[in-house]
Protein backbone atom coordinates (compact mmCIF):
# COMPACT_ATOMS: atom_id res chain seq x y z
CA UNK A 1 0.00 0.00 0.00
CA UNK A 2 2.80 2.36 0.91
CA UNK A 3 4.55 1.61 -2.35
CA UNK A 4 1.40 2.47 -4.33
CA UNK A 5 1.06 5.86 -2.57
CA UNK A 6 4.72 6.63 -3.29
CA UNK A 7 4.21 5.93 -7.00
CA UNK A 8 1.16 8.20 -7.10
CA UNK A 9 3.14 11.06 -5.47
CA UNK A 10 6.01 10.67 -7.92
CA UNK A 11 3.55 10.69 -10.80
CA UNK A 12 1.86 13.85 -9.47
CA UNK A 13 5.25 15.59 -9.04
CA UNK A 14 6.21 14.71 -12.62
CA UNK A 15 2.91 16.10 -13.92
CA UNK A 16 3.41 19.31 -11.90
CA UNK A 17 6.96 19.78 -13.24
CA UNK A 18 5.79 19.21 -16.80
CA UNK A 19 2.94 21.71 -16.29
CA UNK A 20 5.32 24.36 -14.90
CA UNK A 21 7.76 23.78 -17.75
CA UNK A 22 4.99 24.21 -20.35
CA UNK A 23 3.72 27.31 -18.52
CA UNK A 24 7.20 28.90 -18.50
CA UNK A 25 7.67 28.08 -22.18
CA UNK A 26 4.26 29.53 -23.01
CA UNK A 27 5.05 32.77 -21.19
CA UNK A 28 8.45 32.91 -22.85
CA UNK A 29 6.99 32.42 -26.33
CA UNK A 30 4.28 35.00 -25.60
CA UNK A 31 6.91 37.47 -24.38
CA UNK A 32 9.13 36.85 -27.43
CA UNK A 33 6.11 37.23 -29.66
CA UNK A 34 5.32 40.61 -28.11
CA UNK A 35 8.95 41.79 -28.36
CA UNK A 36 9.12 40.84 -32.02
CA UNK A 37 6.17 43.08 -32.90
CA UNK A 38 6.52 46.70 -34.02
CA UNK A 39 5.36 49.55 -31.75
CA UNK A 40 5.31 53.34 -31.65
CA UNK A 41 6.27 54.82 -28.32
CA UNK A 42 7.69 58.09 -26.87
CA UNK A 43 10.90 57.97 -24.80
CA UNK A 44 12.78 60.78 -23.01
CA UNK A 45 16.53 61.01 -23.70
CA UNK A 46 19.06 63.10 -21.79
CA UNK A 47 21.00 65.60 -23.89
CA UNK A 48 24.65 66.50 -24.29
CA UNK A 49 25.65 69.66 -26.17
CA UNK A 50 28.71 69.58 -28.45
CA UNK A 51 30.60 71.79 -30.90
CA UNK A 52 30.02 75.12 -29.15
CA UNK A 53 32.14 77.80 -30.85
CA UNK A 54 35.55 78.25 -29.20
CA UNK A 55 34.86 81.90 -28.37
CA UNK A 56 31.41 81.20 -26.88
CA UNK A 57 30.11 79.67 -23.65
CA UNK A 58 26.67 78.70 -22.37
CA UNK A 59 25.32 81.30 -19.94
CA UNK A 60 22.29 79.27 -18.89
CA UNK A 61 21.51 75.62 -18.23
CA UNK A 62 19.90 74.37 -21.45
CA UNK A 63 17.14 71.79 -21.64
CA UNK A 64 18.56 68.53 -20.33
CA UNK A 65 16.24 66.14 -22.16
CA UNK A 66 14.18 65.76 -25.32
CA UNK A 67 11.33 63.37 -26.16
CA UNK A 68 11.61 61.16 -29.23
CA UNK A 69 8.59 59.32 -30.58
CA UNK A 70 10.07 56.13 -31.99
CA UNK A 71 8.86 53.29 -34.18
CA UNK A 72 10.65 50.03 -33.50
CA UNK A 73 10.43 46.44 -32.31
CA UNK A 74 9.77 45.51 -28.71
CA UNK A 75 13.37 44.29 -28.33
CA UNK A 76 14.64 47.82 -29.07
CA UNK A 77 12.24 49.46 -26.63
CA UNK A 78 13.32 46.98 -23.94
CA UNK A 79 16.93 47.99 -24.65
CA UNK A 80 16.05 51.70 -24.28
CA UNK A 81 14.33 50.99 -20.97
CA UNK A 82 17.47 49.29 -19.67
CA UNK A 83 19.95 51.77 -21.11
CA UNK A 84 19.18 55.15 -22.63
CA UNK A 85 22.18 56.79 -24.31
CA UNK A 86 22.71 60.54 -24.01
CA UNK A 87 21.98 62.22 -27.32
CA UNK A 88 24.56 64.69 -28.65
CA UNK A 89 23.01 67.94 -29.88
CA UNK A 90 25.33 69.66 -32.35
CA UNK A 91 25.50 73.44 -31.81
CA UNK A 92 27.86 74.17 -34.67
CA UNK A 93 25.24 75.81 -36.90
CA UNK A 94 22.80 77.30 -34.41
CA UNK A 95 21.00 80.51 -35.37
CA UNK A 96 21.13 83.87 -33.60
CA UNK A 97 17.84 85.22 -32.33
CA UNK A 98 18.69 88.46 -30.51
CA UNK A 99 21.66 89.71 -28.48
CA UNK A 100 22.99 86.59 -26.72
CA UNK A 101 19.91 84.44 -27.53
CA UNK A 102 20.28 81.55 -30.02
CA UNK A 103 18.07 78.71 -31.19
CA UNK A 104 18.47 75.26 -32.71
CA UNK A 105 15.85 73.52 -34.92
CA UNK A 106 15.85 69.86 -33.98
CA UNK A 107 14.31 68.80 -37.30
CA UNK A 108 17.61 69.86 -38.86
CA UNK A 109 19.33 67.50 -36.44
CA UNK A 110 17.22 64.58 -37.63
CA UNK A 111 19.99 62.57 -39.30
CA UNK A 112 22.36 63.31 -36.40
CA UNK A 113 19.83 61.97 -33.87
CA UNK A 114 18.87 59.01 -36.05
CA UNK A 115 22.52 57.93 -36.27
CA UNK A 116 22.74 57.76 -32.45
CA UNK A 117 19.94 55.22 -31.97
CA UNK A 118 19.39 51.63 -33.12
CA UNK A 119 19.23 50.88 -36.86
CA UNK A 120 15.95 49.03 -36.30
CA UNK A 121 14.45 52.21 -34.84
CA UNK A 122 13.10 55.18 -36.76
CA UNK A 123 12.27 58.60 -35.36
CA UNK A 124 8.63 59.62 -35.88
CA UNK A 125 8.61 62.93 -33.99
CA UNK A 126 10.85 65.17 -31.88
CA UNK A 127 9.63 67.25 -28.96
CA UNK A 128 10.34 70.09 -28.50
CA UNK A 129 11.06 71.02 -32.07
CA UNK A 130 13.24 74.01 -31.06
CA UNK A 131 15.85 74.51 -28.33
CA UNK A 132 16.88 77.94 -27.05
CA UNK A 133 20.27 78.95 -25.64
CA UNK A 134 21.98 81.95 -24.14
CA UNK A 135 25.59 82.21 -25.29
CA UNK A 136 28.15 84.69 -24.04
CA UNK A 137 31.52 85.78 -25.40
CA UNK A 138 34.28 83.82 -23.71
CA UNK A 139 36.60 85.89 -21.48
CA UNK A 140 39.28 85.12 -18.91
CA UNK A 141 40.86 86.95 -15.98
CA UNK A 142 42.99 86.33 -12.90
CA UNK A 143 41.39 86.49 -9.47
CA UNK A 144 42.67 86.01 -5.95
CA UNK A 145 42.03 82.73 -4.13
CA UNK A 146 40.81 82.93 -0.54
CA UNK A 147 40.71 79.93 1.83
CA UNK A 148 37.75 79.75 4.24
CA UNK A 149 39.21 78.22 7.39
CA UNK A 150 38.11 77.59 10.96
CA UNK A 151 41.26 76.96 12.99
CA UNK A 152 41.62 76.12 16.67
CA UNK A 153 44.96 75.48 18.36
CA UNK A 154 46.13 73.54 21.38
CA UNK A 155 46.86 75.83 24.29
CA UNK A 156 50.10 77.72 23.75
CA UNK A 157 50.36 76.93 20.02
CA UNK A 158 49.87 79.54 17.29
CA UNK A 159 50.70 80.31 13.65
CA UNK A 160 54.17 81.80 13.23
CA UNK A 161 53.15 83.60 10.04
CA UNK A 162 50.26 84.06 7.63
CA UNK A 163 48.98 80.91 5.98
CA UNK A 164 50.59 80.33 2.58
CA UNK A 165 48.20 79.53 -0.29
CA UNK A 166 49.27 77.83 -3.53
CA UNK A 167 48.28 79.20 -5.96
CA UNK A 168 47.55 82.73 -4.77
CA UNK A 169 45.69 83.51 -8.01
CA UNK A 170 43.83 81.39 -10.57
CA UNK A 171 42.50 82.09 -14.06
CA UNK A 172 38.74 81.92 -14.49
CA UNK A 173 37.11 81.50 -17.90
CA UNK A 174 33.50 82.30 -18.69
CA UNK A 175 31.19 84.77 -20.34
CA UNK A 176 31.93 88.43 -19.80
CA UNK A 177 28.60 88.79 -18.00
CA UNK A 178 29.45 86.00 -15.56
CA UNK A 179 33.06 86.73 -14.68
CA UNK A 180 32.86 90.54 -14.46
CA UNK A 181 31.21 90.27 -11.05
CA UNK A 182 33.73 87.73 -9.68
CA UNK A 183 36.53 89.43 -7.71
CA UNK A 184 37.78 86.38 -5.81
CA UNK A 185 37.27 82.63 -5.54
CA UNK A 186 36.71 81.12 -2.11
CA UNK A 187 37.46 77.60 -0.98
CA UNK A 188 34.96 75.30 0.61
CA UNK A 189 34.98 75.75 4.39
CA UNK A 190 37.58 73.62 6.19
CA UNK A 191 37.78 73.08 9.95
CA UNK A 192 41.04 72.08 11.68
CA UNK A 193 40.93 71.47 15.45
CA UNK A 194 43.55 71.24 18.22
CA UNK A 195 46.46 72.16 15.91
CA UNK A 196 49.93 71.79 17.45
CA UNK A 197 52.24 71.26 14.46
CA UNK A 198 52.83 72.46 10.89
CA UNK A 199 50.07 71.50 8.49
CA UNK A 200 49.61 71.15 4.75
CA UNK A 201 46.23 70.44 3.18
CA UNK A 202 44.65 70.46 -0.27
CA UNK A 203 41.11 71.81 -0.36
CA UNK A 204 38.44 72.24 -3.04
CA UNK A 205 37.34 75.59 -4.44
CA UNK A 206 33.69 76.63 -4.60
CA UNK A 207 32.51 76.37 -8.20
CA UNK A 208 30.51 79.01 -10.06
CA UNK A 209 27.98 77.91 -12.68
CA UNK A 210 29.25 77.95 -16.26
CA UNK A 211 32.69 79.24 -15.22
CA UNK A 212 35.88 77.21 -15.73
CA UNK A 213 38.87 77.41 -13.37
CA UNK A 214 42.52 76.87 -14.24
CA UNK A 215 42.50 74.60 -11.15
CA UNK A 216 39.74 73.59 -8.74
CA UNK A 217 42.13 72.87 -5.86
CA UNK A 218 44.02 75.01 -3.38
CA UNK A 219 46.94 74.03 -1.16
CA UNK A 220 47.25 75.67 2.25
CA UNK A 221 50.45 75.58 4.32
CA UNK A 222 50.63 76.70 7.93
CA UNK A 223 53.65 76.90 10.24
CA UNK A 224 52.84 76.33 13.90
CA UNK A 225 55.04 76.67 16.99
CA UNK A 226 54.79 76.72 20.75
CA UNK A 227 54.36 80.31 21.94
CA UNK A 228 54.88 82.05 25.24
CA UNK A 229 54.12 85.54 26.52
CA UNK A 230 56.77 88.25 26.74
CA UNK A 231 56.73 91.58 28.55
CA UNK A 232 58.85 94.74 28.22
CA UNK A 233 58.87 98.23 29.71
CA UNK A 234 59.40 100.93 27.09
CA UNK A 235 59.86 104.69 27.13
CA UNK A 236 57.57 106.60 24.80
CA UNK A 237 58.15 109.78 22.79
CA UNK A 238 55.73 112.70 22.87
CA UNK A 239 55.46 114.29 19.41
CA UNK A 240 53.77 117.28 17.76
CA UNK A 241 53.79 119.49 20.85
CA UNK A 242 53.49 123.26 20.26
CA UNK A 243 56.64 125.16 21.26
CA UNK A 244 54.57 127.61 23.29
CA UNK A 245 53.48 124.99 25.79
CA UNK A 246 55.05 122.29 27.88
CA UNK A 247 53.34 118.95 28.33
CA UNK A 248 54.15 116.84 31.34
CA UNK A 249 52.96 113.20 31.62
CA UNK A 250 52.22 111.39 34.86
CA UNK A 251 54.20 108.33 33.70
CA UNK A 252 57.34 108.06 31.56
CA UNK A 253 57.01 104.56 30.17
CA UNK A 254 54.49 101.87 29.18
CA UNK A 255 54.40 98.09 29.46
CA UNK A 256 53.97 95.99 26.35
CA UNK A 257 52.94 92.33 26.27
CA UNK A 258 53.22 90.06 23.27
CA UNK A 259 53.25 86.46 22.08
CA UNK A 260 56.49 85.00 20.74
CA UNK A 261 57.66 81.52 19.78
CA UNK A 262 59.94 79.84 22.30
CA UNK A 263 62.85 79.75 19.88
CA UNK A 264 62.65 83.53 19.29
CA UNK A 265 62.03 84.58 22.89
CA UNK A 266 65.61 85.81 23.46
CA UNK A 267 65.73 87.55 20.07
CA UNK A 268 63.01 90.08 20.94
CA UNK A 269 64.77 93.34 21.93
CA UNK A 270 63.60 96.73 23.24
CA UNK A 271 65.15 98.52 20.28
CA UNK A 272 62.76 96.71 17.93
CA UNK A 273 59.81 98.68 19.35
CA UNK A 274 58.98 102.38 19.21
CA UNK A 275 56.00 103.93 21.00
CA UNK A 276 54.78 107.51 20.57
CA UNK A 277 52.01 109.73 21.88
CA UNK A 278 50.80 112.21 19.26
CA UNK A 279 49.70 115.38 21.06
CA UNK A 280 48.15 116.86 17.90
CA UNK A 281 45.84 113.84 17.67
CA UNK A 282 44.74 114.39 21.28
CA UNK A 283 43.96 118.04 20.52
CA UNK A 284 42.18 117.27 17.25
CA UNK A 285 39.92 114.70 18.87
CA UNK A 286 39.53 116.86 22.00
CA UNK A 287 40.69 114.10 24.34
CA UNK A 288 41.68 114.60 27.96
CA UNK A 289 44.43 112.00 27.69
CA UNK A 290 47.23 110.80 25.40
CA UNK A 291 46.99 107.57 23.39
CA UNK A 292 50.19 105.51 23.11
CA UNK A 293 50.68 103.74 19.77
CA UNK A 294 53.35 101.75 17.97
CA UNK A 295 55.33 103.10 15.05
CA UNK A 296 57.64 100.05 15.05
CA UNK A 297 57.33 96.46 16.29
CA UNK A 298 59.56 93.41 16.29
CA UNK A 299 58.65 91.15 13.34
CA UNK A 300 59.00 88.16 15.65
CA UNK A 301 55.98 88.93 17.84
CA UNK A 302 52.20 88.90 17.53
CA UNK A 303 49.19 90.01 19.53
CA UNK A 304 51.07 93.02 20.91
CA UNK A 305 49.31 95.15 23.52
CA UNK A 306 50.18 98.42 25.32
CA UNK A 307 49.32 99.18 28.91
CA UNK A 308 48.02 101.64 29.92
CA UNK A 309 45.96 102.66 26.89
CA UNK A 310 45.47 106.17 28.26
CA UNK A 311 48.16 108.45 29.67
CA UNK A 312 47.18 111.44 31.76
CA UNK A 313 49.04 114.71 31.21
CA UNK A 314 49.35 118.32 32.36
CA UNK A 315 49.96 121.43 30.28
CA UNK A 316 52.36 124.09 31.54
CA UNK A 317 52.32 127.41 29.66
Amino acid sequence: MKKSNTNINIFKNKKLKVFIAFLVLSILFWFLSKLSKEYTHTISFKTNYINIANDKILQNTPQNKIDLTLKSYGFSFLSYKLHRPKLNIDLKNIQKLKNSRYYCLLNKQFSNLQSQISRETSIVAINPDTLFFELGILKSKKVKVEPILKLTFKKGFYLTDEIVTEPKFITIIGSEKQIDSITKVESKEVTLDAIFKNFKKTIKLKKANHVKYSTDKLKIIGKVEKFTEGKLKLDFNLINVNDSIKVSTFIKNVTITYKVSLKNFDNVLKKDFKVICDFSKTQKEKLSYLQPEFIAKSPLVSDVKISPKRIEYLIKK
